[in-house]
């Protein structure tokens, strides 16, 4: 802990002190006890902030965050699985790991970080955080192929009655294209739901909004590769979708 979290520790220590020599001094119990509930309550929650703020798995999540925005995934979910070692019990690090891997295109292991989430009694049953895995799961499904899998989980999905993430949107454009409806599935990559995505699945919507286009017209627009895979390499979408892939890899690059 630092030298400001002790010195805030030591003020509510010598608040709880004053309290209880005053109480012997004026013997004034009641207004003294009713005070001291309110100031010791405030210490305590004070306290705990103070103690949340310095754990090193939170700090360690905060590091991952903005190495996670700036698009260094890997800095990121190295820093995430750290964390998630040192708070089993928490569900964001592992969740955050997922989602890491998805940037990465290790689609098998962020499948298994997100169910661990939703599934495993540890973590409880937290509906927010299962709106947001639950649409990952989903899209994983889809780009894997799992496309009954996938249509399952778009009605657990829809069963929360909570705001529909982005990825559930593109894992249904996804399962248009793979079963052919092409068309269907282009109009849903230029919905303004599936536009809110950025990173690496922003990129991938650029690359499926120019397959669809050479699919329907036969016209060749250049991808972004490098935006697409990052630091990840092609194996992942490779196995995942080789069709997929087989376009990418003939596309211009952008």
């Amino acid at each position: 802990m630092d030298r400001q979290g002790m010195k805030t520790i030591a003020v509510w220590l010598a608040l709880v002190l004053m309290l209880v020599g005053a109480y012997r001094l004026s013997g004034e119990w009641s207004f003294i006890r009713s005070l001291g509930f309110v100031v010791v309550g405030i210490g305590v929650l004070a306290i705990l902030g103070t103690l949340a703020g310095k754990r090193p798995w939170i700090k360690m999540s905060n590091e991952a965050l903005e190495n996670f925005n700036r698009g260094h995934f890997g800095k990121a979910l190295e820093l995430w699985s750290a964390a998630a070692v040192l708070a089993p019990r928490a569900p964001a690090p592992r969740f955050n790991c997922g989602a890491a891997r998805v940037s990465l295109w290790q689609l098998s292991k962020a499948r298994e970080d997100f169910e661990a989430v939703t599934r495993e009694k540890k973590y409880g049953k937290n509906e927010q955080l299962r709106a947001l895995a639950l649409p990952q799961l989903m899209l994983i499904a889809a780009l894997e192929g799992r496309i009954e899998d996938a249509k399952k989980l778009r009605e657990e999905v829809t069963a929360l009655k909570q705001p529909i993430a982005p990825q559930a949107n593109l894992a249904d454009a996804v399962i248009d294209i793979r079963e052919g409806r092409i068309t269907l599935g282009h109009m849903r990559l230029r919905s303004s739901e599936i536009k809110q995505l950025n990173g690496t699945l922003g990129a991938m919507v650029a690359a499926l909004d120019a397959w669809c286009i050479k699919l329907e017209k036969g016209e060749t627009r250049h991808v972004d590769k490098i935006a697409l895979y990052g630091e990840a390499s092609s194996d992942g979408l490779k196995t995942a979708w080789p069709e997929f892939n087989a376009f990418l890899e003939s596309a211009p690059q952008a």
